[in-house]
């Protein structure tokens, strides 16, 4: 029953993948519009947190750290999740005997402050 679960789990985010690389792959096509709207940065970190850990890998540790006033920004989420995670790869290219990965969101000012 844990395995799956474990399977059911696993589809259903891999699927949830899928979905979010075909808008991915329209918006980069100009066939869909970028929606620009309110994100709570800390809850969108903390919902593509797994996804970051299965892209970079075994060989690198990644910390995620969202300061508890970081608010929101206007963004198209798709975008933005798009960003953080091409950043995400390149920083785990960039070290390839592994090494940590930090991705950290602070307010600076009336501005959020998104780090990789």
């Amino acid at each position: 029953p844990d395995k799956v679960a474990r399977w059911a789990g696993n589809a259903t985010q891999a699927a949830a993948r899928g979905s979010k690389l075909t808008g991915q792959l329209l918006t980069f096509s100009r066939q869909q519009r970028l929606e620009a709207r309110p994100i709570a940065v800390g809850g969108l970190l903390e919902g593509m947190t797994e996804l970051l850990r299965n892209s970079v890998g075994p060989t690198v540790e990644l910390q995620v750290e969202a300061a508890a006033d970081v608010g929101t920004v206007s963004s198209d989420p798709t975008q933005l999740e798009l960003a953080i995670l091409n950043l995400a790869i390149n920083a785990r290219d960039a070290m390839p005997s592994g090494g940590t990965i930090t991705v950290q969101a602070e307010r600076a000012g009336d501005e959020v402050a998104i780090r990789v």
